[in-house]
């Protein structure tokens, strides 16, 4: 069931400990919020250093909500979207791993993130709305914003160009997607460009690997069952111009992973709608 959700918890009413934050935030009171990503010394290079202000922006897969509450306060008016308990997560299925025992440990977790998110709302006075759903079947409630935001969430569901196709269908100006970024990879294919030419190698790439160029992580960060997909920039940026968002920019950034205590590579794509938005 999809709703908009009030602030309807206050910090009397949570149990710190019933409470997940993905992303470390510091909180008036309580202080700093450790989570499992910390993305405080390099959120405006996470974000792709996109101007928010005045601007209506949805949050996708907000989590405890650091990154809805960071735009908030560069002056954006922002819809913080993200599952409820009740709804499946629909991850990249694993073979041999028992999917009704790991449905079961991710709705636990997802409640005890909305109870992060609830705390966080009525502590920073946040004027956010929170709309529940999944990412596959965007309500019209939500309406028609400016910017989408895709903070690290693609990889994780098992359809990620379904998510960008809702998004588009509702954004107006430009779509922020940040990923984990595989550095070898990457390099190999700077190479290429090098001494091949960009036209050559991405003829090479299509006819290999077709044009939906997917690989799976080195590493799994962030959940028991692992991670899904490696969403390459190449695969986003074509996926983002076929959906009409043809200006994109490419940037590239380390963020701090708390579990590991290691900066993560990461890229950001910042697309910008080159074709009129359909009507909603």
């Amino acid at each position: 069931m999809t709703a908009i959700q009030p602030p309807d918890l206050t910090c009397n009413e949570v149990n710190l400990d019933d409470c997940h934050f993905y992303h470390t935030i510091d909180l008036p009171g309580l202080g700093e919020m450790p989570g499992e990503w910390d993305l405080r010394s390099a959120v405006d290079d996470y974000l792709g250093n996109i101007i928010v202000t005045n601007k209506r922006v949805l949050d996708m897969g907000t989590a405890n909500g650091f990154l809805t509450f960071h735009m908030e306060s560069k002056g954006a008016s922002v819809v913080s979207y993200d599952l409820s308990p009740n709804d499946d997560w629909e991850i990249v299925s694993h073979t041999g791993k028992n999917g009704a025992t790991l449905s079961s440990e991710r709705r636990k977790r997802i409640r005890k993130i909305n109870n992060a998110y609830r705390l966080s709302h009525s502590l920073l006075n946040s004027r956010a709305r929170l709309v529940r759903g999944t990412v596959f079947a965007i309500p019209n409630l939500v309406g028609p914003v400016d910017i989408t935001t895709f903070g690290n969430m693609l990889q994780h569901i098992n359809n990620p160009l379904l998510a960008l196709q809702q998004a588009a269908r509702i954004t107006r100006e430009t779509i922020v997607v940040t990923e984990r970024r595989d550095t070898t990879r990457q390099q190999i294919i700077s190479r290429l460009f090098g001494w091949l030419g960009a036209s050559t190698v991405r003829k090479i790439c299509h006819r290999v690997m077709g044009p939906l160029v997917i690989s799976q992580p080195p590493v799994s960060i962030d959940y028991p069952e692992g991670t899904g997909y490696q969403l390459t920039p190449e695969l986003l940026k074509e996926s983002l111009r076929v959906l009409g968002f043809g200006e994109v920019h490419i940037s590239y950034h380390h963020q701090h992973v708390n579990q590991q205590n290691q900066r993560v590579p990461m890229y950001t794509l910042v697309a910008n709608r080159t074709v009129p938005m359909p009507s909603v």
